[in-house]
């Protein structure tokens, strides 16, 4: 059975490489369940959060990283040697935060701190060091940094594929800034030829987000769509919630986003506005950014109905969601009150969502204009309703939060552990 952790292990970092968080998680899951049944393997459990830190870094997603460094933190108090692998998940925090100085402070100092022959993390922290000094702007030595890390990665001994790709985009990019987009495109060409034979939809997907940057500083909008549906192809059916943020992002910067006065006409459900029009910049990345900053169960709950709130231009509303099995109302924490009916109704409607494509509006009381759409998580493979959220409409049937809003909601607060599903009662 521990060779059996070690596969789920495995596995685990497998699809955190992909960009597949969500069966990541499913996949730790099962391993934090064997770990429990066979008491404290402390040294299989002990590296967990250095490697996953390297893989959430390397899709960009700082909602993980933060949860990497916190636990890092406790392990390097307790006198583990993490040290290193904790300056550079902080180093590429910062990087994602736009505080390039501090960032790459905190790559050189683990470097410092590196043996030899430590392999694993070098080749990483070569890398962001790179992606640091590039941000900050700095070309010439963006280029120095990106041939020393590359060098690294190419080693027949001690090579990582996955940063020797991280590292070309980088030039790729640094040539673009230089104002050389035909050596880019040559260059990502090459890329994403590599990156094919991977087979991984994080790293093919990053070429291609590129290549479309480039096209488009090109003025060649065909190609740039062409490699913004292949970013589509590569990051959606990952359900990473970072990495649908960042196809939506490329859209609108390659001029195919919502625009102001259409946020609410898109006929894309994965390039929604979801906040007012006078404020369309914000996305379903945002809204996640968004609850990432909440510290407690409460304060999620309520920034997550203010969210809600906002995508469908109400003014009132009420939040629900599965705990222990129950529908319970979380926001508002204090002040209105439901109607009433209205706690009544949702818990049916929940108790009989058994159907995660139950899309449709339910008017509680059509006379008085409340009505309610579902929340969903992925649980054990599928979609499951895991809340909802009860909006005063003027006119019935009214304007709804979009879809992928509504499942990115679930699924946050599904993975920070606010929500338990009918038959986890025990949790």
């Amino acid at each position: 059975r521990i060779w059996a952790i070690g596969g789920l292990q495995a596995r685990t970092y497998y699809h955190l490489w992909r960009g597949e968080s969500a069966a990541a998680q499913r996949m730790w899951a099962k391993a934090e369940l064997e770990f429990v049944r066979l008491g404290a393997l402390w040294q299989l459990y002990a590296i967990h959060h250095s490697s996953a830190a390297i893989t959430y870094a390397f899709t960009d997603d700082m909602l993980g990283l933060r949860r990497c460094i916190a636990a890092l933190t406790r392990q390097v108090e307790a006198g583990l040697g993490f040290r290193a692998y904790l300056r550079l998940a902080r180093a590429e925090h910062a990087r994602l935060r736009g505080d390039h100085a501090e960032a790459l402070a905190l790559v050189d100092e683990a470097l410092a701190d590196l043996p030899p022959g430590e392999g694993l993390p070098r080749p990483w922290a070569l890398a962001a060091r790179a992606d640091a000094i590039f941000a900050a702007g700095e070309l010439d030595e963006a280029t120095t940094a990106c041939e020393e890390a590359l060098q690294l990665a190419e080693d027949p001994e001690r090579g990582q594929a996955c940063f020797r790709c991280r590292v070309e985009r980088t030039l790729a990019l640094i040539e673009l800034a230089r104002g050389e987009p035909r050596a880019a495109a040559a260059r990502l060409d090459r890329l994403v030829a590599d990156a094919e034979q991977l087979q991984n939809p994080f790293i093919l997907g990053a070429a291609h987000e590129a290549r479309a940057q480039v096209a488009a500083e090109q003025g060649d909008d065909d190609g740039a769509r062409l490699h913004a549906a292949a970013v589509e192809s590569c990051f959606v059916p990952t359900r990473n919630p970072v990495l649908v943020a960042r196809y939506e992002r490329l859209l609108r910067r390659i001029g195919s986003g919502p625009r102001a006065a259409d946020a609410g006409e898109s006929t894309s459900n994965l390039a929604t506005a979801v906040f007012h029009p006078d404020t369309v910049t914000d996305t379903v990345g945002e809204a996640l950014s968004r609850i990432s900053a909440c510290a407690t169960a409460t304060e999620r709950a309520e920034q997550a109905l203010r969210i809600l709130l906002d995508a469908a231009d109400a003014t009132q509303g009420f939040l629900y969601l599965l705990v222990h099995g129950e529908a319970t109302l979380v926001a508002p924490s204090a002040g209105a009150e439901p109607p009433p009916g209205v706690s009544e109704a949702i818990a049916r409607r929940l108790t009989a969502s058994q159907d995660a494509t139950d899309e449709g509006t339910t008017l509680q009381h059509p006379r008085s204009g409340w009505a309610s759409a579902m929340l969903y998580a992925e649980h054990g493979g599928e979609d499951r309703v895991v809340g909802a959220v009860v909006l005063q409409v003027s006119t019935p049937p009214g304007k709804l939060p979009p879809a992928s809003l509504r499942h990115a909601m679930g699924q946050r607060l599904h993975e920070e552990g606010d929500v338990s599903l009918f038959g986890d009662r025990s949790h």
